[in-house]
C-alpha cells in the first residue's frame, strides 16, 4: 500500500511546471480524507473496553407469582366440526371495501 502511494505522489510531482505541484498536493489531501475520516469515525462510535451484559446490568424483582385458573364450564360430545355463530367467512375492514 505505501508503494502504491509513494508511486502516485511520484507521478503527480513528476508533472510540468510549478502550478502543478498543488493540484498533486490537493489530489494527496483528497485521497487520505477518506480513510482518515473513516478511522476517526470509527474509533469515535466503537466503544472500545465497553460491552452490554444484560444479565448482569439490567435490574429485576421477583416477586410472590400466583396464577389462579378458574373453570368456567366444560362441554362433552360435541357433533358439530365447526364453531355456531363463527365470522370467519364475514370480511371487514379494508378488504371488504375493495370488494
Amino acid at each position: 500500500m505505501l508503494n502504491v502511494l509513494m508511486s502516485l505522489a511520484t507521478f503527480l510531482m513528476a508533472a510540468e511546471g510549478e502550478d502543478t505541484a498543488g493540484f498533486a498536493l490537493i489530489g494527496i489531501f483528497i485521497f487520505f480524507a477518506g480513510p482518515i475520516f473513516y478511522a476517526v469515525t470509527y474509533g469515535r462510535y466503537r466503544n472500545k473496553n465497553q460491552r452490554h451484559y444484560h444479565e448482569r446490568e439490567t435490574p429485576t424483582q421477583m416477586s410472590n407469582l400466583k396464577v389462579y385458573d378458574t373453570f368456567v364450564m366444560s362441554k362433552k360430545r360435541q357433533t358439530s366440526s365447526t364453531i355456531s355463530g363463527a365470522n370467519s367467512t364475514q370480511v371487514h375492514g379494508t378488504l371488504a371495501k375493495n370488494s
